[in-house]
């Protein structure tokens, strides 16, 4: 199956229309993300299919747990090569976007795909997400991130960066449910409440994945 079909075929299963113009701006992110990938080791998933399933796909996914309008204020944190939220951004051009990460390499190509995708509303910033607080303040509706950080240090340094009644969204495999009885006391402590757990089985794929949905009240 070519990479875009799969791409529609995954998005119709999560409820999410790609229209013809959004397949053209995921096509464009393909080409040049294996192309700067071959230079800057941006991620070590190189397969076409892959790359549509364990980043496109799995990106989209957050969709289920994030409530979009217009002017929504969304950060992503240690986006690596823009994942979940140039997807997301893709899907939804009218939320308002930022991109953390510490890399000089993975920001540089952010850079140059927000323009080769013509992407407006996205901030870039190269900086480690334990500092964002100084940098913000609490600003954000929404914070989305990988399962590269612990459920515990994002209560430290995902959780202040959000308005009371934002939520954070990270998805978790199967270290989930033992993360989150780890940091029951905590949350409790900062007025952290779980709001979800969306488990989900990514389209085309047998890979499962827990949204782990924390409001901050």
């Amino acid at each position: 199956m070519r990479p875009l079909d799969l791409l529609l075929k995954g998005a119709n299963e999560l409820g999410i229309d790609l229209t013809e113009e959004k397949l053209r701006l995921f096509s464009v992110y393909l080409k040049d993300l294996k192309k700067w990938n071959r230079a800057y080791n941006l991620t070590a998933i190189r397969d076409d299919k892959d790359i549509v399933i364990k980043h496109f796909i799995d990106s989209l996914s957050y969709l289920k747990a994030i409530p979009v309008r217009k002017g929504l204020k969304v950060i992503d944190i240690g986006t690596g090569a823009g994942f979940p939220g140039i997807p997301i951004k893709i899907c939804h051009p009218e939320i308002i976007l930022t991109l953390v990460d510490s890399s000089m390499k993975k920001t540089l190509f952010l850079k140059h795909i927000c323009r080769a995708l013509g992407l407006e509303n996205v901030e870039i910033i190269q900086k480690r997400a334990e500092g964002l607080m100084e940098v913000f303040g609490s600003s954000f509706d929404v914070l989305v991130t990988r399962a590269l950080y612990k459920i515990k240090d994002l209560l430290t340094f995902g959780i202040p960066v959000l308005k009371s009644g934002g939520f954070l969204v990270v998805s978790k495999g199967p270290v989930a449910e033992k993360e989150l009885k780890e940091t029951n006391k905590i949350m409790s402590e900062i007025e952290v409440r779980v709001k979800d757990v969306i488990n989900i089985t990514l389209p085309q794929s047998n890979i499962k994945r827990n949204l782990i949905v924390l409001e901050r009240y």
